[in-house]
């Protein structure tokens, strides 16, 4: 998770270019001050299936208002559309293979420093650790 632009899908590629060994482009990315990454999109980077990340859109303002404790607790369904209905969202099952484990977060450096990115930033922090999820910042 992060702000639109920080790197969400890059990180991914490389992530998955690390575990395949050679370059991998499991997500779309360009240079753009717009979100790219339209909906959820889960990618399996390795043979056996165990390493799942999501990609997600990026937040601004107070998206993920609604969305939040459903993809955090892996309800939501892959291809999940900012904006859409969320309760038509809902997987009708809950597997372990859809639990979440880990957030990560992707920020810029110099936004680290910005006041309103560190209260964003706590504010996840709070909601990641109540769902007792680790919180990784990158």
């Amino acid at each position: 998770m992060g702000r639109v632009g920080n790197g969400k899908s890059s990180y991914m590629n490389t992530m998955a270019s690390i575990l395949a060994r050679k370059f991998q482009s499991v997500c779309i990315t360009r240079a753009s001050i717009s979100t790219v990454t339209l909906h959820l999109e889960k990618q399996t980077l390795n043979h056996s299936g165990t390493i799942k990340l999501w990609d997600t859109y990026g937040w601004v303002e107070n998206n993920y208002q609604v969305e939040f404790a459903p993809l955090i607790q892996g309800l939501l369904r892959e291809k999940f559309k900012e904006g859409t209905d969320v309760l038509k969202n809902i997987l009708p099952e809950f597997g372990i293979g859809q639990q979440v484990h880990a957030v990560l977060i992707v920020c810029e450096t110099s936004s680290i420093e910005l006041q309103d990115e560190m209260i964003k930033l706590k504010e996840f922090y709070a909601k990641f650790t109540s769902f007792g999820l680790y919180l990784i910042v990158s």
